[in-house]
């Protein structure tokens, strides 16, 4: 498997919206913090579903990726308190700031820790043409997985980003998903359901 750089860890957040991480970087092994006694660990199928799961998605840039991805996510939240995609698409767009989430090989996993949402939940996008994502390997991403998580989920946050990563990592995997036909399909291959090749 491919081996990526690891996401930044997150800082202390301010109270609006709080973008995960700072500039620096660290491997992937070393953010795969200890869970708390007190939290369950999630897996991705905890987190995705194939509402939030779009093919072929036509974007421009990389703000248009993240503006899109913020309406998806924000989309499938409830409650009084949960962010709209404004509010989702500041606090993606504030960690992208500081540091790119591109990984490398076409992927990218944007992330942020964000007052009222309620769970963890996570959206995945294929995009029909790959985009500048200030990629360490400066290569275009086409696809792209949101996360986002309670502002107070630090360990729970680090431990889904240290998952994603490592099946993106795999190019097998990769290489399935940009060639499925649908959303279905999609999560089948995300949560190990099917084995891609």
């Amino acid at each position: 498997p491919t081996s990526f750089p690891c996401l930044s860890r997150p800082q202390s957040p301010p109270k609006a919206a709080q973008p995960a991480g700072s500039s620096a970087r660290a491997p992937c092994a070393a953010a795969g913090a200890s869970p708390r006694a007190d939290s369950a660990a999630m897996d991705i199928d905890d987190i995705l579903d194939p509402r939030r799961t779009r093919l072929d998605v036509e974007a421009a840039s990389k703000k248009r990726v993240l503006e899109t991805l913020s309406e998806v996510l924000a989309g499938s939240m409830d409650g009084e308190e949960a962010p709209d995609a404004h509010a989702v698409f500041e606090g993606l767009f504030a960690r992208e700031k500081l540091g790119s989430t591109g990984l490398g090989h076409g992927v990218a996993l944007p992330h942020a820790r964000l007052s009222g949402v309620a769970r963890p939940i996570g959206a995945l996008l294929r995009l029909g043409t790959g985009v500048d994502f200030d990629a360490p390997d400066r290569g275009r991403v086409d696809l792209v997985f949101g996360l986002l998580v309670p502002e107070d989920s630090t360990s729970e946050h680090l431990q889904l980003l240290a998952q994603l990563a490592s099946r993106f990592s795999d190019e097998q995997l990769r290489d399935a998903l940009r060639g499925i036909d649908t959303p279905d399909h999609a999560l089948r291959l995300m949560t190990g359901a099917e084995t891609p090749g």
